[in-house]
């Protein structure tokens, strides 16, 4: 059991697992799009393709469940209410219109205004969720390391959002001339490593020791990797918008690589002195995504030096930083999909019956067997994208993408029907 994750100023349960189901049901499509075209991972960067893909891994899969989650987590590490479900519902329904117009429009090759109207209402989803949380923390009484850290996570989604409806918007109606490729680096970075890695290291830094029971990394060592992390990506940002000479876009670099690298040093070391030894699929995938997020900084170093690098392989290792970048999340999430959905299932459904009537555990409703036999799927998919990638090879491509369309699906089966189960005095 993880007592920890339950609290009576949740949000009502359908709106938390709502956004999971969304999630869990695009994350599918990502592959099914690679299987009918595998050219965006081939060719240059940021083709309209490619933006489809990674709007739909970011806005379909990523940011529903990661918003979901949040929903669940922020009353629990900071004590406050959600200030509107309503607007919980208004969002997420708002990011999955603009999303279905956005991907057509950008697979098609279509800047149209329909693209405007559609970016325009996914920003605005994001922007009433980040906003519907931000006015919870009005009422915080006590920070912690996770809580700021999920804080300034906010602040990076809205900048996000705000910066992503620009540049749609540009492509429509252009009124500005500035570099767009150099601003949708910033816009990718600000999503990626400032929302979610804000919203990674705040979550781990409580729930990794919560699930394994072992000890919170020191908040002042904690914090100091996550300077790191920030100052190096703002140096990125000036070197990119040409502020800044292209050294300080060396020195940001390491800095962001040793800020990640610190803190996850902090969560191996929670995690060898853990009490819980036993390590189960949740915290298989965990260590899975540690593993891509250091094969994603090696990445980032090798790029640090672009004059060592052909303009091919620059193209090929930058598209494969990104994967695994992204691939560092989905997997993650996976896992901690597997550790947190059972318990909250069992609390909402179970708890009013602990010593009443019998009533099963988390074990009993979700198979951690089939889990089990999914996650080596996960992996193999992955490398095989990878490699893919690496080679320029759309055959290598198309099999991964089915290997992780299958396995996929299996896990949205999987953890869906954990959500719809029902005892026969489920009425």
């Amino acid at each position: 059991m993880i007592p920890g994750l339950a609290t009576q100023l949740a949000p009502p349960f359908r709106l938390v697992v709502t956004h999971f189901i969304a999630g869990l049901l695009l994350l599918p499509l990502v592959w099914a799009l690679l299987l009918v075209d595998p050219s965006p991972l081939t060719g240059g960067l940021f083709g309209n393709r490619l933006l489809a893909v990674v709007h739909v891994t970011a806005l379909g899969f990523i940011a529903p469940i990661v918003i979901g989650a949040l929903y669940q987590i922020v009353p629990v590490v900071l004590g406050v209410r959600l200030t509107s479900v309503t607007a919980g519902w208004a969002a997420l329904a708002l990011v999955l219109a603009g999303l279905a117009g956005m991907a057509a429009h950008f697979w098609m090759g279509r800047f149209s205004p329909g693209l405007a109207i559609a970016s325009t209402l996914a920003a605005t989803g994001l922007f009433l969720a980040a906003s519907n949380l931000i006015a919870s923390l009005r009422f915080v009484q006590s920070w912690s390391f996770g809580g700021v850290l999920i804080a300034v996570s906010l602040l990076f989604l809205l900048s996000a959002a705000g910066l992503g409806l620009a540049l749609a918007l540009n492509l429509v109606f252009p009124y500005f001339s500035s570099d767009h490729i150099s601003w949708l680096k910033v816009h990718a970075h600000l999503a990626l490593v400032g929302w979610l890695g804000s919203v990674v290291m705040g979550a781990t830094h409580k729930l990794i020791p919560m699930f394994t029971l072992g000890p919170e990394p020191p908040a002042k060592t904690s914090a100091g990797a996550a300077a790191l992390v920030f100052g190096g990506l703002f140096l990125l940002f000036a070197t990119w918008r040409g502020i800044a000479p292209p050294a300080f876009g060396s020195i940001g670099a390491v800095a962001l690589i040793a800020g990640a690298g610190t803190y996850s040093a902090l969560l191996v070391r929670s995690f060898a002195k853990r009490a819980r030894k036993e390590i189960d699929t949740g915290l298989r995938h965990v260590l899975a995504a540690g593993a891509a997020l250091l094969a994603a900084c090696f990445l980032a170093l090798a790029a640090v030096f672009p004059d060592f690098l052909g303009p091919l392989w620059v193209v090929r290792l930058s598209l494969a930083y990104g994967f695994l970048l992204f691939g560092t999340v989905v997997v993650l999430i996976i896992g901690m999909l597997y550790k947190i959905l059972p318990f909250l299932v069992w609390y909402h459904r179970y708890a009013d019956r602990v010593g009443l009537e019998p009533v099963p555990t988390t074990r009993d409703i979700f198979s951690e067997g089939t889990a089990r036999l999914l996650f080596p799927g996960h992996i193999t998919g992955g490398l095989v994208v990878l490699f893919g990638i690496l080679a320029g090879e759309p055959i290598l491509l198309r099999a991964g993408a089915l290997v992780l369309l299958v396995v996929n699906a299996g896990t949205a089966r999987l953890l869906i029907g954990t959500i719809a189960r029902r005892d026969d005095g489920d009425g």
